[in-house]
């Protein structure tokens, strides 16, 4: 069938969809929505599906690997594809370490141009192809300030002028957060449960912008089948941009039952200057010059588009803030917690 409806709704039942990065975070999620509103699910990852049930249709396999990419999109013939894998990390350096997102974009295209009937590529992309600071107005002046940022600004320009026989919609996920974030555990839930996390305290608040995962989720899916969405259109995921106090302290008290502290920001850049040196040095320390200017600079992106698409019924805040946190003191367990 037409994944795409003729009368403007989601056509998702029955919908062929192979999913790259299936058993991660954000797909674990997709694939999720996809099977419970009736689409056929391929799950192409270099980890098998992770969860308790049995899940989508998986195939182990590396996004590099052309051959077996092209294979299994030939076998399942997809129309639609929703391309997640990708190595993400704010910290590593070296353009090599995201050849899966430079490299792997190109592979997944190819790969999908060799279905029978291929009717969208949806790219996950990263809110970090833009730096943090005023909203940006247009979205193809890409100024990332990161190896991880410049690495998915360079897969979004290869997809824009790459020749292909379908059409292409970009989508930038923001913060996302939920049970199964694949850092969340040890490093800022871990911190706020201990009371070590501090918050910096300045002149206004410090906006960013937030969503959910299964949230997220839905909006890819709306995205990949609204005919509303033309080729190459570019969206940003999320549920709203927030002082992130609000967010801090809703994690906050839902893992040890007190709001976060707070401390002066001038006194975290002198602590983050220090912890830069300190790391230089290699010693290890959780605060540094990046991780500070992260906490206390506006981060508030353009969502209207999105939820001008969503069709898919989102999680409220605090429904999904207990979910998290309960996931976390359960022990952050493997298990998809429904």
């Amino acid at each position: 069938m037409n994944a795409l409806d003729g009368n403007g709704t989601l056509g998702i039942e029955g919908a062929r969809v192979l999913v790259t990065g299936g058993s991660g975070f954000i797909g674990r999620a997709v694939c999720r929505l996809l099977m419970s509103a009736g689409a056929q699910v391929l799950n192409y990852d270099l980890n098998p599906w992770p969860g308790a049930d049995s899940g989508p249709r998986s195939v182990v396999g590396d996004i590099e690997d052309a051959d077996a990419l092209s294979k299994a999109c030939k076998s399942f013939d997809p129309s639609v594809f929703i391309h997640l894998a990708a190595f993400a990390s704010v910290t590593a350096t070296s353009r090599s370490d995201f050849s899966t997102i430079w490299n792997g974009t190109q592979v997944a295209a190819r790969a999908f141009a060799s279905a029978s009937g291929p009717e969208r590529f949806v790219n996950i992309s990263t809110q970090l192809v833009i730096r943090p600071g005023p909203q940006p107005t247009d979205l193809r002046a890409y100024d990332p300030y990161t190896p991880y940022g410049e690495a998915k600004a360079e897969a979004e320009r290869f997809l824009q002028n790459f020749s292909r026989p379908y059409a292409t919609a970009h989508v930038r996920p923001t913060n996302i957060w939920g049970p199964h974030h694949p850092s969340y555990a040890n490093s800022i839930m871990r911190y706020l449960e201990k009371g070590w996390y501090l918050h910096p305290v300045a002149r206004k608040p410090t906006v960013r912008t937030y969503g959910y995962v299964d949230n997220c989720a839905g909006q890819i899916i709306s995205i990949a089948f609204s005919e509303a969405v033309s080729d190459g259109d570019i969206f940003y995921s999320g549920d709203e941009a927030i002082d992130s106090a609000k967010f801090l302290d809703a994690m906050s008290v839902g893992l040890r039952g007190k709001p976060v502290r707070r401390f002066p920001l001038g006194l975290l850049r002198r602590a983050g200057e220090a912890g830069t040196f300190l790391q230089r040095l290699g010693f290890p320390f959780p605060l540094d010059r990046e991780r500070v200017m992260r906490m206390s600079t506006d981060y508030a992106l353009p969502l209207g588009a999105t939820h001008g698409l969503t069709a898919l019924q989102s999680v409220p805040f605090e429904v999904g803030m207990e979910r998290t946190t309960r996931w976390f003191k359960e022990g952050a367990a493997p298990d998809w917690i429904a």
